[in-house]
């Protein structure tokens, strides 16, 4: 079954209407889907199939890997900012040695 147990209709997360889905599709016996309510694929609407929505409540699919992969990490953007700054100064002293020899 892909995605977050718990998460019948498929929307990336775990939450509250999730459980409403459970609790209308709770004591089908046979043939329920994911959309009932089914998070085990075993085709009833139980109580382990609310076990698996406690567990997720409140998980997110793929945010997680939105800010993971957006937000670089602040060790990575200093290191960027000096290395800026050190060629900056680089190049203006390489600037500077140039004038004073045409002196």
């Amino acid at each position: 079954l892909g995605g977050i147990e718990g998460d019948f209709d498929q929307d990336g997360d775990a939450d509250g209407n999730d459980f409403l889905i459970w609790q209308d599709g709770f004591g089908i016996q046979a043939g329920a889907l994911r959309s009932d309510g089914d998070a085990n694929g075993d085709g009833a609407v139980n109580g382990e199939d609310l076990v698996y929505w406690q567990n997720n409540f409140g998980s997110l699919e793929s945010a997680s890997h939105l800010v993971a992969a957006s937000v670089p990490e602040p060790a990575a953007y200093l290191l960027a900012m000096l290395l800026f700054c050190h060629a900056l100064l680089r190049s203006s002293l390489i600037a500077r040695d140039h004038s004073e020899e045409g002196r």
